[in-house]
């Protein structure tokens, strides 16, 4: 399996390609829609599902661009999946822009530990509440994608709608007590890194009680 991360946008979102054989995944496209679809043409791949750690605009902007081009399934929380079509949850007027996912996609709703099977794998949804009632991380092999739960040096934000700090905490703590030290981070924006270098970047951590 290879991984490529796109992040040359003015928020350094990263959007993750997985390929593995002649498939494809996506986490997260946010505002990387024409690199990708750039990429998937050169490589030849079929695109079959696109993963999304949370509902916000910066996450889903160019789900539509890319579905002009491919047709796959969205996978989401359920919690958040009314986010893809409410632009007052989705924050995309802060970005002084509009998003509303037509209803022609394909939209598969998730709970804590569902799995979902893509590339020939089992890829675990972790929910992990707090930036958003459904953000999620998803589990596959040594790597875990965070969204904007956990980054490489801070926390993901809790003021926004269905933001809980409450929650943050405790999904925090079920993260750093659920994963092996070397599972390798790979969040929204900025770099991955195992989850032991993460815990002495942010000593906080250790302070959250544990589940």
């Amino acid at each position: 399996m290879t991984i490529k991360v796109f992040n040359d946008n003015t928020i350094e979102q990263n959007a993750y390609l997985l390929v593995k054989g002649k498939d494809a995944i996506i986490i997260d496209p946010g505002f990387n829609g024409e690199a990708i679809l750039e990429e998937l043409r050169v490589l030849g791949v079929k695109l079959t599902d696109v993963l999304i750690t949370h509902g916000h605009f910066d996450h889903i902007r160019d789900l539509v661009l890319i579905g002009e081009n491919h047709n796959f399934s969205i996978h989401i929380h359920e919690a958040d999946a009314s986010f893809l079509k409410d632009e007052e949850k989705n924050c995309a007027r802060l970005f002084n822009s509009h998003f509303t996912l037509p209803p022609t996609f394909k939209v598969i709703t998730h709970r804590d530990g569902d799995v979902i099977e893509a590339l020939g794998e089992r890829i675990t949804v972790f929910h992990t509440p707090g930036h958003t009632a459904g953000s999620v991380c998803y589990h596959l092999g040594e790597r875990l994608y965070t969204g904007d739960t956990l980054f490489q040096d801070g926390i993901g934000r809790t003021d926004l709608y269905s933001g809980s700090l409450k929650a943050i905490k405790i999904s925090l703590a079920r993260i750093r007590d659920g994963f092996s030290r070397a599972t390798d981070i790979y969040p929204g924006h900025g770099p991955n890194a195992p989850l032991g270098d993460i815990l002495k970047r942010i000593p906080y951590l250790w302070r959250l009680p544990a589940n």
